[in-house]
C-alpha cells in the first residue's frame, strides 16, 4: 500500500484542511474516518502510475503537457466542440437555459481572485442564532464545495466515455490525456498548502453567474488543455445547483459564499472531495441507481436545498455507509426520478431556476463573487 506524504497524514490528524472537524464526519471507530478514506483514494490513484517519485512525476508532466499542448493548437475547435458535447450527455442541458461560453486559451487570467475568507466585519448579524446558522450554513457550503470539486474530477477522470471521439480528432490524445490526469491525481497530494502569487500557474478557470429576471445563467470557462476545460465547466454546473442551498437573503448569501470559497482550499477541497464522492458514488451503485441518470446535479441540488441538521446528519450516515445512509440516497434518487417523470425535462429545469431569483432579491452574482476554485495545476 502506497503510503500518504507525510505532511498530508499530519493536516489530516489535526483537521487542518479545507473541512477540518466537518459535522458531516461519522463518528471515528479505530481510525479516523477521513484519514482511511483519503488513503485509500490516494492508494488507488498511486497504482495507476509506475512511479511516484515527485520530481520525475513533476518533470514528466511538464513533458505531456507540451505535447499535448502541440496537439491541441491543431484541434482548438474540434476540441471545445466535443467539450460541449460531453457537457451535454452529462447533464441533458435542454435548450436555452444555461448559456456557456467555453475556450482553450493560451493562458489564465485571474485578475481578482479570493485567496482565504473574506472579513466582514460590516456584516450585521440579527442576533446570536442568526450567527449560529449562518456559521452552519457556511459549513454546509464548504462539504458542497468540495463535492463539487470531486465530482468534477471523479467524471474528467473517465475518458473512457469519450476516447473515441478523442482518437478521431488526433489518435494520440487519448493516451496523452490519460497520463497527464493520472499523473497529476497522484501529484495533487505531493503539492504544499501553500499559495505563491508570482510562482501558482492556473491552469483554468470558471465563472458562474447566477442572475435573476429574464438573463440566463452563465459559465465561462477557459482551460489550457482540454481536460482542464471540461473540468471546469463540470464545476460549473454544479456550482449552478449548489446555488439552491443559499440563503434567500442576498447579503446573507453573499457572506456564505465570502467564507466558503476561496482560494487555498482549492487543494484540499479535490483530495477530499474526491474521496467523498467516489465513496458516494459505490454506495448509489449499491443501491442500484447509476448516479448519471439520476442526474448528478439535481442530486447535489437536492443535497444542498437540506436545511443544515438534516444536511450533516444525512451526510454522517452515507459516509458511515450505513443501512439509513442507503435509505437516505435511495429517496433522494427516487424522488428525483419521480420529479422527472412527472414533469417535462425543460419544465423542471425551469421551476427550479424561477425559485432561484429569490436567492438574489432581483441582485446578481458577479463572477468574483461567486468565485468557483479552479483545478489541475502544474
Amino acid at each position: 500500500m502506497n503510503k500518504l506524504p507525510k505532511h498530508i497524514l499530519e493536516a489530516l490528524k489535526q483537521n487542518k484542511t479545507s473541512l477540518g472537524q466537518h459535522p458531516s464526519y461519522p463518528p471515528d471507530e479505530e481510525d479516523k474516518f477521513i484519514i482511511g478514506l483519503v488513503a485509500k483514494t490516494f492508494d488507488q490513484l498511486s497504482e495507476k502510475i509506475d512511479n511516484n517519485d515527485y520530481d520525475m512525476l513533476k518533470r514528466e508532466l511538464g513533458h505531456i503537457l507540451g505535447e499535448c499542448k502541440k496537439l491541441e493548437s491543431k484541434n482548438r475547435e474540434a476540441l471545445e466542440e466535443l467539450c460541449a458535447n460531453i457537457i451535454n450527455d452529462l447533464f441533458q442541458i435542454p435548450e436555452d437555459t444555461v448559456e456557456m461560453d467555453i475556450k482553450i486559451v493560451d493562458k489564465i487570467d485571474t485578475p481578482s481572485e479570493r485567496l482565504i475568507p473574506e472579513k466582514t466585519t460590516d456584516f450585521s448579524f440579527d442576533d446570536i442564532n442568526d450567527m449560529n446558522n449562518l456559521t452552519d450554513e457556511i459549513y454546509k457550503r464548504r462539504l458542497l464545495n468540495a463535492l463539487v470539486a470531486g465530482a468534477a474530477m471523479y467524471y474528467t477522470n473517465n475518458i473512457g466515455t469519450y476516447v473515441r471521439e478523442l482518437f478521431e480528432i488526433d489518435s494520440d490524445l487519448p493516451s496523452l490525456y490519460k497520463k497527464a490526469i493520472d499523473y497529476n491525481n497522484v501529484l495533487l497530494f505531493y503539492e504544499k498548502d501553500t499559495f505563491n502569487d508570482k510562482q501558482s500557474t492556473n491552469g483554468g478557470k470558471v465563472d458562474v453567474t447566477i442572475s435573476s429576471n429574464d438573463m440566463r445563467p452563465t459559465i465561462k470557462a477557459e482551460g489550457l488543455l482540454f481536460p482542464i476545460l471540461v473540468e471546469e465547466v463540470i464545476k460549473g454546473m454544479l456550482e449552478l445547483a449548489i446555488s439552491h442551498g443559499l440563503p434567500k437573503n442576498s447579503a446573507k448569501a453573499k457572506y456564505v459564499i465570502g467564507k466558503s470559497d476561496f482560494k487555498l482550499a482549492e487543494l484540499w477541497d479535490m483530495r477530499l472531495g474526491y474521496s467523498l464522492w467516489n465513496l458516494i458514488e459505490d454506495e448509489m451503485t449499491e443501491c442500484g441507481y447509476d448516479m448519471l441518470e439520476v442526474g448528478l446535479n439535481f442530486f447535489l441540488m437536492e443535497l444542498a436545498e437540506m436545511d443544515c441538521e438534516t444536511f450533516n446528519a444525512s451526510m454522517q450516515e452515507v459516509f458511515a455507509r450505513t443501512k439509513k445512509g442507503k435509505r437516505v440516497l435511495s429517496e433522494i434518487a427516487e424522488r428525483i426520478i419521480h420529479d422527472k417523470e412527472q414533469d417535462e425535462f425543460d419544465e423542471y429545469i425551469k421551476t427550479k431556476n424561477d425559485e432561484l431569483v429569490a436567492i438574489n432579491d432581483d441582485e446578481y452574482f458577479t463572477p468574483e463573487e461567486l468565485m468557483i476554485n479552479d483545478s489541475f495545476e502544474y
